[in-house]
C-alpha cells in the first residue's frame, strides 16, 4: 500500500520592511512520506522569503522535472526557479537554461553543498543564488550551526534559527 502526503497548515504573518511586503498567508502544503520536516520548513520558508506575483508550489516527487517552487508570468514561463535542499549540478544547469533566476534554499552543510559543485558544468553558475537556513530538530538537541563559507549568503537580516519542535 502505498505512502500518501500529509497536510499541513502554516498561519504566516509576513511583514518584510526591506521589500516592503506585508500578508497574512493560509499556506495549505502537503509533506511527501520521503520528505523530511526540514526540508517541508525550508520550502515554506523559502515561498515566504520569495513571495511574489506568481509564486506557486510544484507537485512535489510527482513532477520532478519541475522546480520546487517557481515564480511564473503571465504567460506561464518560469522567471524564477527555486530549489530546496542540495539539487546536483546537471538540475542548476537546466534550471539556469530554463530561468532568468535561480535560487537554492538549503538547510544542510552549504560548505559540503558548494565543494561538491565547484568545477561542474551550470549554465550562468556565476549568478546561481544560494542561501542557507539554520534550521534545527530541537527534540534531539542538535545544534544549528548558521556558519556559511563560498557562495552561500546566511539570512542575516533575519537573525535566529528555525526550530522545529516534537510536541
Amino acid at each position: 500500500m502505498a505512502l500518501t502526503a500529509t497536510m499541513y497548515n502554516f498561519d504566516i504573518e509576513l511583514a518584510d520592511a526591506d521589500r516592503r511586503v506585508y500578508e497574512s498567508l493560509a499556506l495549505r502544503v502537503a509533506r511527501h512520506p520521503s520528505e523530511s520536516a526540514e526540508y517541508l520548513v525550508t520550502r515554506v520558508l523559502a515561498y515566504v522569503l520569495e513571495l511574489a506575483e506568481g509564486i506557486e508550489f510544484s507537485r512535489g516527487v510527482s513532477d520532478p522535472e519541475e522546480p520546487a517552487l517557481a515564480v511564473r508570468d503571465l504567460t506561464g514561463a518560469i522567471r524564477t526557479w527555486i530549489e530546496i535542499g542540495t539539487p546536483d549540478a546537471a538540475r542548476l544547469h537546466k534550471a539556469s537554461k530554463a530561468a532568468a533566476r535561480v535560487v537554492v534554499y538549503t538547510h544542510k552543510d552549504p560548505g559540503q553543498f558548494l565543494r561538491r559543485l565547484a568545477g561542474e558544468r551550470i549554465h550562468r553558475a556565476e549568478a546561481l543564488e544560494v542561501y542557507a537556513l539554520p534550521i534545527c530538530r530541537s527534540h534531539r538537541g542538535a545544534h544549528c550551526p548558521a556558519r556559511a563559507s563560498g557562495r552561500v549568503q546566511p539570512l542575516g537580516h533575519r537573525p535566529g534559527a528555525v526550530c522545529l519542535d516534537r510536541h
